[in-house]
């Protein structure tokens, strides 16, 4: 296993070209096995093959010049044809600028030279009190 800058790239155009609405980008870098799985923040986004790359680039065409994506961290790592990759984006929605940070994770596998995202998560980070319960999470800690 070993850092992968390459990889980090990748992930790093994906949110540019999330930004500018380029579903082309996405479609180099998306595979289309049917075992491709987006599991999203809202809880019906689990999807999984078409529907996941369908998804997926019907919501980068609809983000065109609605936000701006700055990556505040992004890791990418490779062993052999796999790989996987966290980022921290910053997305401010245009136009009332409201910002969300959600936490991205991604699993890839080079495909023909390419790397190719099979496996997406997307979440926002809730402390485990607001969760669980003041009580649960003290017993946890």
């Amino acid at each position: 296993m070993h850092k992968d800058e390459g990889l980090r790239h990748v992930v790093e155009d994906w949110f540019a070209a999330v930004a500018h609405g380029d579903a082309r980008y996405l479609d180099t870098h998306m595979s289309s096995d049917p075992d491709l799985c987006l599991v999203g923040s809202d809880p019906e986004e689990m999807l999984h093959g078409k529907a996941a790359h369908d998804f997926m680039k019907r919501e980068a065409m609809a983000m065109k010049d609605m936000c701006s994506i700055s990556i505040k961290d992004c890791e990418a790592y490779s062993d052999g044809d796999y790989g996987w990759a966290f980022a921290m984006p910053e997305i401010e929605l245009l136009p009332d600028h409201k910002t969300v940070t959600p936490r991205w994770s991604g699993v890839f596998h080079r495909e023909n030279g390419d790397w190719k995202l099979v496996q997406l998560h997307s979440s926002f980070g809730i402390a485990n009190d607001q969760m669980l319960g003041e009580e649960v999470s003290r017993k946890l800690h």
